[in-house]
């Protein structure tokens, strides 16, 4: 059976204020925990996204930790993924800044200014997929008020084992997190990609 894992942010590395990244206020960016969750949304993501960042841990951090909290994978990260399987996501370009650099960042023109120290190398991600694949007997879980045929609050997941499942993936039930296989984490780890936490999800018990 094929373990499932949690994606989730590696906290203790960076000592600066717990973030290696904090974004450059755009347009909806205080609504970036959900118009990044759900590709619904897609018409409301930025072109690009511009962090002041941590030069001591970027570009060396594969998973960055920013203030905006979603997902921000390298390039390399996202190659990885990509040999394992197509996975469905929207890709946002990013710009790291450094953090070190004080002055204005624009020129009269409104570009970045070319003494600028900068890397590319980065994407923010929506994930389109979502897998059928919680387990509403095994699960711990409240139902939702509003609709009592989902869950609410989710104390304990359990998902149900998948065969063919893209790399990474959410589910519908519990849109917040994100997943991977076992074989992508494996992957993730031979590569010697830094900056995630990975927990072993629950599967369901094995039909006797």
């Amino acid at each position: 059976m094929n373990k499932i894992y949690s994606l989730n942010w590696e906290y203790s590395h960076s000592g600066d204020s717990e973030r290696d990244a904090f974004h450059i206020p755009f347009e909806n960016s205080d609504k970036s925990s959900t118009i990044f969750l759900n590709p619904r949304y897609k018409d409301k993501l930025p072109n690009r996204i511009l962090f002041r960042a941590n030069f001591n841990i970027i570009p060396d951090f594969d998973y960055p930790l920013t203030d905006l909290y979603v997902p921000i994978l390298s390039d390399k990260m996202i190659s990885l993924l990509t040999e394992i399987g197509d996975f469905k996501a929207i890709f946002t370009s990013v710009i790291m800044i450094d953090d070190t650099f004080l002055d204005e960042i624009y020129d009269k023109s409104g570009d970045l200014k070319p003494d600028l120290k900068t890397v590319s190398s980065y994407k923010a991600i929506t994930i389109v997929n979502r897998e059928n694949c919680f387990d509403f007997e095994n699960s711990i879980y409240k139902p939702s008020e509003l609709n009592p045929s989902i869950p609410g609050y989710v104390k304990m997941i359990v998902l149900k084992p998948l065969e063919n499942s893209p790399p990474i993936f959410r589910i519908k039930e519990v849109p917040s997190m994100l997943f991977i296989t076992e074989k992508a984490k494996l992957l993730l780890e031979l590569n010697n990609i830094k900056g995630c936490v990975f927990e072993e999800v629950k599967l369901s018990p094995c039909d006797k």
